[in-house]
């Protein structure tokens, strides 16, 4: 027997048995945990905790908008609608949105991987852990104010 005749029936028990990865789903925050930090199903809609893949979002009327992520995994988007501060991990993304009244403040380092975009409506934002662009295109879509308060590195193209 060779080694491809052996791996091909383990990876095929593997794919029945966990099955393919699934798209992401949305995940709303709530903030109706008793802790504002990210993996407690509390504070997100249907009482299930963000993973890798997920699109969040951060609705104006959610509780706990001051919050903590302790999450390590990569959020294709996240969108904030009005005031919220955030803190801790750093955020991994592609599009990275703030809208609505108040300020979007985050004292994390906010990390795009490949393209990214990120979009500030009405509201403004200020990023104090800084930004890291690690390749390809990171597109800044500013209509109000955006302070970059910490540091802009990484080998990624920056268009205004």
């Amino acid at each position: 027997m060779n080694l491809a005749s052996l791996l091909l029936p383990a990876l095929l028990i593997l794919v029945l048995t966990f099955g393919f990865p699934a798209q992401g789903a949305d995940r709303t925050w709530t903030g109706g945990g008793a802790l504002s930090i990210w993996s407690n199903t509390r504070n997100w809609n249907g009482n299930t905790a963000p993973r890798a893949g997920d699109n969040l979002q951060f609705p104006a009327t959610a509780g706990h908008r001051t919050n903590f992520n302790n999450l390590t995994v990569f959020f294709p988007s996240m969108e904030f609608l009005g005031d919220y501060q955030v803190s801790g991990s750093p955020l991994r993304t592609a599009l990275l949105s703030h809208s609505g009244p108040g300020a979007l403040v985050i004292s994390n380092q906010v990390t795009f991987a490949g393209n990214g975009r990120f979009e500030i409506g009405t509201g403004r934002a200020e990023l104090w852990g800084g930004l890291l662009a690690t390749n390809g295109v990171l597109e800044l879509a500013v209509t109000n104010e955006l302070k970059l308060l910490g540091p802009l590195t990484g080998a990624a193209s920056l268009l205004i």
